[in-house]
């Protein structure tokens, strides 16, 4: 996209997390990040678990029904 480093490493975050949670859309990752860049706090990877998580309980439920 673009040379600029900061933005290379920027990119290069959001390809591991895509590549991480294959199952995320990239929006939902970016808004995760988005978050997290506003709040030093804010974990992403366990925040990113934690939507795992609940997405495949609301399928495995999905599937008992």
């Amino acid at each position: 996209m673009t040379d600029k480093p900061g933005f290379k490493a920027f990119e290069k975050r959001i390809e591991e997390l895509i590549e991480k949670t294959g199952d995320m859309s990239p929006a939902l990752i970016m808004t995760l990040m988005k978050r997290a860049e506003g709040n030093p706090a804010f974990d992403l990877e366990k925040e990113m678990e934690r939507l795992r998580t609940a997405a495949r309980s609301s399928k495995e439920e999905s599937r008992a029904q």
